[in-house]
């Protein structure tokens, strides 16, 4: 029925739908520990609990930078739309940091190179974050046009809760194709870059 999740004998999560997944933050060694325990407790539906046997773990100092696991789109992609530019990172990120002026999205002009002298800001909305602060979803203020895109996080506003920075900002290129010729019959669509069609068309 349910799983929770115990650390240092405190529940810290519950999840009641399969697959179970279950997180937990470390403590941090400020707070005076440099251990933890974690246990996990099972029900069943007929209110039968088990617990499990603790499985304790020494807590380090974290001196290593958050690392880009994944991006959406990813580099060099070429989409029809893209509503977010998304980068999941191997750690949560220190969101205090986080904000819009150190992010810029940039529309390569007809050249499709940066540095061109056609190089073009495109506005951002807002930033999303998501999975516990390890994920930045990117909203621009409206649907890209087509053409190429190059996207850079300044290091400056990245960095992890123990204060590691990384080395380098984070750049990511990709493209937006050209406008689908798959198009509804009827109706209008939200997007037109991306394709459309109505039920048996």
């Amino acid at each position: 029925r349910s799983l929770e999740l115990l650390v240092n004998n405190v529940v810290v999560q519950t999840a009641t739908s399969y697959p179970f997944e279950l997180l937990a933050s470390v403590p941090l060694l400020a707070s005076g520990t440099s251990t933890m325990s974690i246990r996990v407790r099972a029900s069943d539906t007929g209110g039968n609990q088990s617990l499990s046997d603790p499985l304790t773990l020494g807590i380090v100092p974290d001196r290593q930078p958050p690392s880009v696991v994944t991006t959406s789109p990813t580099s060099g992609q070429k989409v029809f739309y893209v509503p977010s530019i998304d980068f999941s990172f191997n750690e949560a990120l220190n969101t205090s940091k986080l904000n819009l002026a150190g992010m810029s999205l940039l529309h390569l002009g007809a050249n499709g190179t940066p540095g061109g002298g056609d190089d073009v800001a495109w506005p951002l909305q807002r930033i999303e974050m998501r999975n516990r602060d390890s994920k930045i979803k990117i909203i621009p203020t409206s649907i890209l046009s087509t053409g190429n895109y190059r996207l850079v996080i300044d290091k400056s506003i990245l960095s992890d809760r123990a204060g590691n920075q990384v080395a380098d900002s984070v750049t990511l290129d990709f493209t937006i194709r050209t406008a689908s010729d798959v198009i509804a019959e009827l109706g209008t669509p939200t997007n037109r870059q991306a394709p459309s069609a109505n039920p048996g068309q």
